[in-house]
């Protein structure tokens, strides 16, 4: 028998209709225009940005910059801090702070005179400030407020913020002294010598001006009295600056006033050396000098590096 294809038949495989087929491709393009229509869909409207917060309200005091705490404005100081005038001053409510840069003349980086009220050892805590600072809380008599100091040596003078506050008010306004800033100069660690290095320079400065004058007319002096005049001149010139000294010598800091006064001491037997034409005498001050001022400068160094 001889079997009879349909046209467009192939083998095992059905026809189907035309109309089938365009109702095929109908429904696909349906569906991918419904998708295409779902993925480009308007979306609502975006709700508007946020306003942006205020900027920190900024208290100076020469060099230095504080951001105030939110709720704290800058004003005039409302308290005073012993030993510290402060003229920059910021307050919230009862709570109060005073910002103000002072040149050291206590090892613990307070005030002298704050230390020697107390009539004890102020304990020091680590705080945030600086390169590092150290953070005293205090008693205010005749109220139950906080007292919180935060020190932060720096190249300008110590940095103190002293906040007085009820409650952990105080707490909040010393966290502040994370914001310090300073506009020129560096900050230093907070360490036993670190009120030395701030003192240094300056009383370097002054003697080494007065050794380079005082030497020069050493070596010139034509006659022992001249000679006697430019040695006592340089005894004076260490004894002052061992007495600069003295108040903020701590830690690797801490021989540097002795160290200086030896030095006035063998410029003192050279100077008497020279009144009385003893040259052996006078040789032998000079090498003793000379030795000093070596060590002197070798634990000028080791302060100078905060070790």
């Amino acid at each position: 028998m001889t079997s009879v294809r349909r046209p467009g038949a192939r083998d095992g495989r059905p026809v189907v209709p035309r109309a089938g087929v365009l109702a095929a491709v109908t429904i696909t393009a349906a569906a991918a225009g419904a998708i295409a229509g779902v993925l480009t869909a308007p979306e609502a409207d975006a709700p508007p940005p946020l306003p942006e917060p205020a900027p920190p309200a900024v208290l100076e005091a020469g060099a230095v910059r504080l951001s105030a705490p939110p709720g704290w404005a800058p004003g005039e100081p409302r308290f005073r801090l012993t030993g510290l005038d402060a003229d920059a001053g910021m307050a919230a409510g009862d709570a109060a702070a005073v910002l103000a840069v002072r040149a050291p003349d206590d090892p613990s980086l307070l005030p002298a005179e704050l230390v020697e009220r107390a009539g004890r050892a102020l304990v020091a805590a680590d705080g945030r400030a600086g390169a590092g600072a150290w953070r005293y809380e205090l008693s205010s008599p005749g109220t139950s407020d906080r007292m919180t100091v935060v020190v932060a040596p720096s190249t300008l003078g110590v940095v103190t913020l002293a906040c007085l506050a009820p409650g952990d008010a105080s707490a909040r306004c010393a966290r502040a002294a994370s914001t310090l800033a300073l506009a020129r100069g560096a900050w230093l660690r907070a360490a036993p010598e670190a009120a030395a290095r701030i003192a240094l320079p300056a009383t370097l400065a002054r003697l080494n001006a007065r050794r380079r004058a005082a030497r020069a007319a050493l070596a010139d002096a034509r006659r022992a009295q001249g000679r006697r005049r430019a040695a006592r001149g340089l005894a004076t010139a260490y004894g002052e600056a061992a007495q600069a000294l003295a108040p903020v010598a701590a830690g690797s800091a801490g021989r540097l006033p002795a160290m200086l006064r030896a030095l006035a001491a063998d410029h003192r037997a050279l100077a008497r050396a020279h009144a009385s034409g003893r040259r052996a005498a006078a040789i032998r001050a000079g090498a003793a000098i000379d030795r000093r001022e070596q060590r002197l400068a070798a634990q000028l160094e080791v302060v100078g590096r905060g070790d």
